[in-house]
């Protein structure tokens, strides 16, 4: 009989994702409230997972792929069982932005982390620094430049600017590269 294994991310490959989404996650100000768009969510268009699978596509596995490619790739639930077990980073659910029919919804968002902001020189250089002491440690992290990396973060960020649940209604999945995406303007007031 053959029996097919289940795939799974190798030690190593978890170790470099996390740290590269640690790259991304800079933590909150305590006096000021998180805006929608600076959240980070668990799963969905608004999580590390899609910036992750389009700076290093070689080290990300769709759950989607019944038979991968990469079968010691990270998917997105491997990632978040790594960040909260060893890194130890806390979830909440926090109430998001109104979908389209005017009802709110509740999403898991990564407790004290926010995405940063690009157009913040600040931001930049904290994630510039914050990449560049990552490829250090983890020379696989070489391969996604700093152009790259905003590019992504600016995409996820617009996403949520709009309504989008989970991945039903993003304009990618949840667990996919963010590359030849339609673009994504303001919500409409």
């Amino acid at each position: 009989q053959n029996f097919m294994v289940r795939p799974r991310a190798t030690d190593h490959n978890v170790r470099i994702a996390a740290a590269f989404s640690q790259v991304l996650m800079l933590e909150t100000d305590a006096v000021r409230p998180i805006k929608d768009d600076e959240s980070i969510t668990q799963i969905g268009c608004r999580s590390l997972f899609p910036v992750f699978a389009t700076c290093l596509p070689h080290l990300a596995r769709s759950s989607r792929d019944k038979l991968p490619n990469n079968r010691n790739g990270v998917s997105y639930m491997e990632l978040n069982k790594y960040l909260q077990s060893v890194v130890g980073l806390k979830t909440t659910r926090k109430l998001l932005r109104n979908d389209s029919k005017g009802t709110p919804w509740r999403s898991k968002i990564w407790l004290g982390r926010r995405w940063p902001d690009i157009k913040n020189p600040m931001d930049c250089r904290d994630m510039a620094r914050r990449l560049a002491e990552a490829q250090r440690s983890h020379p696989e992290l070489l391969q996604c430049d700093m152009d790259t990396l905003q590019q992504a973060v600016s995409k996820v960020r617009a996403q949520a600017l709009r309504p989008c649940d989970y991945p039903s209604d993003c304009d990618h999945d949840s667990d996919t590269p963010l590359r030849n995406e339609k673009p994504v303007g303001p919500l409409p007031r």
